[in-house]
Parts: C-alpha cells; sequence; structure tokens
C-alpha cells in the first residue's frame, strides 16, 4: 500500500538575516503516525494572496533528508525557487502558506493542505511599514508623512526635499569662471531660495538669487563682506532685494557702495552673504542663509551655502 504523508506544522521562527528569511520546522510522519526517517524527500511551499483557493505569488522546493526524530528544519526563502521573488511578497496582505510533500521526488507532489500565515513573518511588514525599510545598518524611507517630530544626527544627501528640519542643510559646488557653463554648474538649491554665480554682459561676477514657486520672500535683507588676499576684511551696510520665482535676481550695488565683481584672480579671496528673508509685513521668516564665494590663482570659484 503507498505510505501517505502527513505533516504537522510545529514551529515557524524568527527572522534569520536582514534577506527575510526564516526558519520553519514540522514532523514527517505516515498514515499511522509513524516518524518517517532517513528518508530524502521534496517539501515545497508556496505563498498565496487573499484567498487559499487564488494562485500562489511564490514557491520553493526544499530537498531534505528526516532526520530520527522526523523533525525537518527549513529556512524559508532559501529553497529552490520555481516562480517569483521571495523579497518582493508584500507582508501586509493576507497571505496563506501551502505545503506540498514528494515523497519519492518523482516530481508528484502531494498537497498537504493551505492554511492562513498570521505569525512571525508578518513581523517583516513592520520592517517595511510605510515606506520605511531597515537593511545593513540604514533606514530608508518612501513617501512618509509624519506629524510627528522626527530626531536624527545627519541626513545624507542634498536634502532639498526636507521641510521643517530643525538642523543646517550645507550644499557647495566648485566652477571654472571662464565655464560657459558656470551658472548652471555653481547654482544651489535650498528651501525656499536658490543661489548662483555667474558672468554678466559687462563681464562682472555677480551672485544671483531665486525664490521657490510659493514660497518668495517678499524681501531679502543682506549683510555683506569680503576678504581680500591681503586679509582685509570690507563691510557693507544692508541691501534689500527682492525675491522673484520666475527670474534671477542679482545682488548688485543699490546700497550706494561699490559691491566688487566676484570674479578674478586672486591667492584667496572671500565674498560672505548673510541673507534674511522678510515676509509682506517687514518681519523675518526665521529662516537665514549664508553664502560663501571664493575665488583663487586658477580661475576657480569655490561656493558655499547653508540654510537654518
Amino acid at each position: 500500500m503507498k505510505r501517505i504523508i502527513l505533516i504537522f506544522l510545529f514551529t515557524i521562527s524568527y527572522f534569520s538575516n536582514s534577506n527575510a528569511q526564516f526558519n520553519y520546522q514540522a514532523i514527517i510522519k505516515d498514515s499511522n503516525g509513524s516518524i518517517v526517517t532517513n528518508q530524502t524527500i521534496d517539501y515545497k511551499i508556496s505563498f498565496i494572496y487573499d484567498s487559499s483557493s487564488a494562485s500562489a505569488t511564490y514557491s520553493e522546493i526544499h530537498s531534505v533528508t528526516t532526520p530520527s526524530d522526523g523533525v525537518i528544519n527549513l529556512e524559508i526563502g532559501n529553497g529552490t525557487v520555481q516562480f517569483g521573488t521571495f523579497s518582493a511578497i508584500d507582508w501586509s496582505k493576507t497571505i496563506y502558506v501551502k505545503r506540498e510533500i514528494d515523497i519519492t521526488r518523482s516530481g508528484t507532489f502531494t498537497d498537504f493542505g493551505t492554511i492562513e500565515l498570521n505569525s512571525v513573518p508578518k513581523s517583516n511588514y513592520s520592517s517595511t511599514t510605510r515606506g520605511i525599510s531597515y537593511t545593513s545598518d540604514t533606514v530608508s524611507v518612501t513617501n512618509l508623512v509624519v506629524t510627528n517630530t522626527v530626531t536624527a544626527t545627519a541626513f545624507v544627501g542634498d536634502g532639498s526635499g526636507l521641510t521643517g528640519i530643525s538642523g543646517p542643510i550645507y550644499k557647495s559646488s566648485m566652477v571654472l569662471q571662464t565655464s560657459t557653463t558656470a551658472a548652471a554648474d555653481s547654482q544651489i538649491d535650498l528651501p525656499g531660495l536658490s543661489f548662483r554665480w555667474r558672468i554678466d554682459s559687462n563681464g562682472v561676477g555677480i551672485l544671483e538669487v531665486k525664490a521657490e514657486s510659493g514660497n518668495a520672500p517678499q524681501a531679502l535683507i543682506f549683510y555683506f563682506s569680503y576678504h581680500t588676499d591681503d586679509n582685509d576684511t570690507i563691510n557693507f551696510r544692508p541691501d534689500t532685494t527682492n525675491a522673484s520665482t520666475s527670474s534671477w535676481t542679482a545682488v548688485d550695488k543699490s546700497w550706494g557702495d561699490t559691491l566688487p565683481s566676484i570674479s578674478g584672480y586672486y591667492s584667496v579671496y572671500e565674498f560672505d552673504f548673510s541673507v534674511y528673508p522678510l515676509n509682506s509685513s517687514g518681519n523675518h521668516f526665521g529662516k537665514t542663509y549664508n553664502v560663501k564665494i571664493l575665488l583663487d590663482g586658477w580661475n576657480g570659484l569655490h561656493m558655499r551655502a547653508f540654510y537654518q
């Protein structure tokens, strides 16, 4: 008589690594309740979304030899894949597990039922809940909306998409003054304002500012100073400049004193702009920008800007 194999689920245990593989144990017994020992079998595990009668989204086979106690230990996610991608399983869904065995390894599997998965593998969803994932000591966030405060010691990236943060954002650029793309290459985008350097039609190097659409301040107050290669510091009184969202506005000589051209060849020449946006009522936005432009003797221009 052909022996019928019964599967008694013993346990599904913890995730074993960052790839979300997990351990699975089962006892293999025959129709008389006797433990099946020292026999190589194929055990197929399939995952099904939403309904036990639906088509499987992922399936894998484990070839294993039953030990003396009949208990097999499988690492789900590390079998021979039949179809699907294990890492792509959406653990937020209702998931069913279909279990099949081929006792003779002939390619013919016996179905031993489909059960709903309610235990540990669902905790994988907590590692990707609401767009958050954690892999190799790196936290990734996608389309996350947080109503409370997020505290972090640092952000990786340019920070241009961040709003409502307490820490400063730093950016920098470096160009050749003679480059035809110097204006575009020097551009630094910060929350609310963008800055760039260019040489105008008169050959004068200037700093330009442009406001972010929907976030344009009524005016910008500039405190300006520059430091020469002789270590001299020259300060200018504030200038008020309206910021446009549709075009670039040059920070010019409107305050009356001569603003030197931000171009030329120097061993060290530093221009320092502090920027304080004002709203239509003349009140400070609460944002502060600082832009430093350094010229050197090799025709280079290094621009640094930060926002806080």
